[in-house]
């Protein structure tokens, strides 16, 4: 199995130089395509300068409409397509599509890997054990994979006779990931049988993954996807691992290193790598660490404009108390496309976006490290979301800061960009000591389960359990939380 891909700094032109390219080539032949593009601004500013193109997407209709629009275009042999990974996400994860006269063309990397985590009761395991099957992996020794018994009857029964169940976000994202054709759902055999033995006691959550089957792409007549740093993608790796391979297509781009890094100011908090454990540790004040760097950036930028992404969780830290994000700050989470910001010379980097331990399992196996998807997850987006400042705007001369959590995040900037960084010195909350958790430094202090901070998570997670209609997502997170504790005390 074969892909191409073209691998260019943002900004460089790779999507300008394909669209030319798309252009001549239906002029002098009958080719066809598909071009797609993240998100739905960046697919309408591509149609724009496509000839003879057709645009489908969520906003003509919604995305299930907008799914069977992109269908019946493809069916009738529409010359130039032009949509969204989204839209066409959910042509090809249903009944298979013919491909075979299309050169796809992605701009920007696809999901290759879905993450589902989900808690779950007795009786809701057993309700959803009824709908979907769990066997054996041939492909993958020691996985289980999940797959629906029947894909009607499966949501039919779970929007009937569990409308309350199928409404919570984790569960629906758990079923749209097992239900789709395109994605193969993996659990560790061993996991599954740990979640089987917890459930019969309490809540228990299972964490699923699910990796982008390559034949759905390859079965095009050709398949290109354009990328910065293709090779240190999520999509590339997992990809690779199912034994793909990609042919690299080499491209005129306006340039093939940045040479602006004397504008780039890198400033970072932590030598320690970002999570959201370190994020949310507090200190005796109760303020988070992530609360006192947000309330350290918005000192220093008050009165400039900023650009931010943090996790979802952490967001309302740049609202006012209205609940309105600060008329300074500007919100971008959905990175690609969002070129109409290059008048803003700051940056603000938070999230961490970590694989749960099912896909670490299902990583190791296919021979990548945790540390990988990390890099892609986290370093890349990185990169990618600096790059919608006045950074990617040649003619601008401003200096830009850019402001993330930990010094690998700063590094790899300052590898791309040759501009230094700088750690800005500020009191974090470390790791939880055992020893000084248990009023002392004696040997096998630390390993005492009672310390202060598991007393008042296991009281919490008691108090939860015991409301009528229980947050069983937070509920699973003081359980995780408690667990990662417990290995701290034990090790200190």
């Amino acid at each position: 199995m074969k892909i191409n891909s073209i691998t260019a700094l943002a900004g460089a032109g790779k999507t300008h130089t394909m669209i030319k390219e798309i252009n001549h080539n239906i002029s002098s032949s009958n080719e066809k395509y598909i071009v797609l593009a993240p998100t739905i601004r960046l697919c309408d500013q591509i149609a724009k300068d496509l000839h003879d193109v057709k645009t489908i997407h969520s906003e003509v209709d919604d995305i299930k409409h907008s799914s069977v629009e992109l269908r019946s275009m493809i069916s009738q042999g529409q010359k130039v397509i032009c949509s969204t990974h989204q839209s066409f996400a959910h042509v090809i994860k249903g009944s298979e599509i013919d491909l075979s006269e299309y050169n796809l063309i992605i701009d920007e990397v696809p999901a290759a890997l879905l993450e589902a985590q989900i808690q779950l009761d007795k009786e809701s395991f057993n309700f959803i054990t009824e709908l979907v099957a769990f066997n054996t992996s041939e492909r993958f020794n020691g996985f289980t994979e999940i797959h629906p018994k029947d894909l009607d009857v499966l949501k039919h029964k779970l929007s009937k006779d569990a409308p309350e169940l199928y409404k919570t976000k984790n569960v629906k994202l758990f079923i749209e990931s097992v239900a789709n054709g395109a994605y193969i759902t993996l659990i560790p055999s061993d996991a599954l049988s740990e979640f089987r033995s917890r459930i019969n006691e309490d809540n228990a959550r299972l964490d699923t993954v699910s990796l982008l089957r390559p034949e759905v792409l390859t079965g095009a007549k050709s398949c290109t996807v354009m990328s910065a740093f293709m090779d240190f993608t999520e999509f590339s790796m997992v990809m690779k691992a199912q034994g793909v391979m990609f042919n690299e297509q080499d491209i005129q781009v306006r340039y093939k290193e940045h040479t602006n890094g004397d504008r780039l100011k890198v400033k970072y908090f932590s030598e320690k790598l970002n999570s959201k454990r370190f994020a949310n540790q507090k200190n005796i004040d109760g303020k988070s660490n992530i609360q006192i760097i947000v309330d350290l950036i918005q000192g220093e930028l008050a009165g400039e404009q900023y650009i931010f992404n943090a996790n979802v969780m952490h967001r309302d830290l740049f609202k006012n108390r209205d609940g309105e994000v600060h008329s300074n700050a500007h919100e971008v989470t959905s990175i690609h496309g969002v070129n109409h910001l290059q008048s803003i010379h700051n940056a603000v980097y938070l999230p961490a976006m970590n694989p749960n331990s099912s896909s670490t399992k299902v990583l190791e196996y296919l021979g990548l490290s945790s540390q990988d998807i990390i890099f892609a997850r986290n370093q890349l987006l990185a990169y990618q979301f600096l790059m919608r400042t006045s950074l990617r705007d040649p003619n601008q001369i401003e200096d830009v800061s850019f402001y993330c959590i930990d010094r690998l995040t700063a590094e790899f900037i300052s590898t791309v960009f040759g501009c230094a960084i700088e750690k800005i010195q500020i009191d974090l909350v470390k790791e939880i000591d055992g020893r000084e958790a248990n009023g002392g430094e004696r040997n096998g202090a630390g390993r005492k389960k009672n310390s202060p901070e598991l007393d008042e998570l296991s009281k919490e997670i008691k108090r939860l359990s015991r409301h009528k209609t229980p947050d069983l997502n937070k509920i699973a997170d003081l359980k995780a939380e408690r667990k990662q504790l417990r290995e701290i005390l034990k090790a200190s």
